[in-house]
């Protein structure tokens, strides 16, 4: 009876550490097939916009001052730029031609 007793001892303690590894298979299997690709799309697909979105938002006064400053620089290019037959009569009238726009 006593070598029966320490059979079924030994046959719990085993089975309990080979389900303790499975469970641990089980576990790792399951963070790194299902709950990885999960948090990826939920960080690509949710965090990254709304990040992108807040920083459009907390930057906004300077992004319209930025886009204020580089309309009134085409503006400046604009009124130097000579037009087509302008270039002619400047160069008929051996004018110098301004080169610092392409």
């Amino acid at each position: 009876m006593a070598i029966v007793s320490v059979v079924v001892a030994i046959t719990v303690v085993i089975s309990t550490m080979v389900s303790e590894e499975i469970v641990k298979y089980i576990s790792q299997w399951l963070i790194e097939n299902m709950v990885k690709p999960v948090g990826q799309l939920l960080i690509e697909k949710l965090v990254k916009p709304i990040g992108q979105w807040l920083g459009y938002l907390f930057h906004y006064s300077s992004n319209i001052e930025n886009m204020k400053e580089q309309v009134k620089k085409l503006r400046d290019v604009r009124e130097r730029v000579p037009l087509p037959h302008s270039v002619d009569a400047a160069t008929r009238n051996v004018e110098e031609i301004e080169t610092d726009f392409n």
